[in-house]
């Protein structure tokens, strides 16, 4: 996608786009035949466009499609004539954010609670933790970990 501010013209990557395509690459579709369209910010469109007039296997291909992407750990709809995936556009599967947390209670500012916070975070005897783990799609989950080689000690 090419943004036009003024004069001046630059290339924006969709790192979305281009895994969608790479996974259907991968698992050996041909992308000539493939219609792969960011229709808004957070949605991209699959369909099947083959050379000709030849739509025979239309359903079949939408169907493979799906698949594919399901596999590579997208949430694609499959709408019948074409494939819709959730997918912002610096998404791509096995990219995650990991967020450390921890409650802090009595402190008297955001400052002195950030303080205590970064304590705990290099504390050497803290052996367990909890994270907010954020993957491509958005979708968050909590995760504990806890250090084994610290317990045993």
């Amino acid at each position: 996608m090419t943004i036009t501010t003024g004069t001046v013209a630059r290339e924006i990557k969709d790192l979305a786009v281009t895994a969608i395509r790479d996974a259907l690459e991968a698992a050996l579709h041909d992308l000539t035949e493939i219609l792969v369209i960011r229709v808004d910010p957070q949605h991209v469109s699959l369909s099947y466009n083959p050379d000709g007039d030849d739509w025979r296997a239309e359903r079949e291909m939408v169907c493979a499609y799906t698949a594919t992407l399901r596999a590579a750990g997208w949430h694609p709809l499959d709408l019948g004539v074409m494939v819709l995936v959730t997918a912002p556009a610096d998404a791509a599967p096995g990219s995650y954010t990991a967020t450390w947390t921890i409650d802090i209670e009595g402190a008297d500012s955001v400052q002195a609670a950030a303080e205590d916070a970064r304590k705990y975070q290099i504390d050497p005897g803290v052996s367990e933790s909890g994270w907010i783990i954020t993957n491509h799609l958005g979708q968050a989950e909590t995760v504990n970990v806890r250090d084994r080689d610290r317990d045993r000690s």
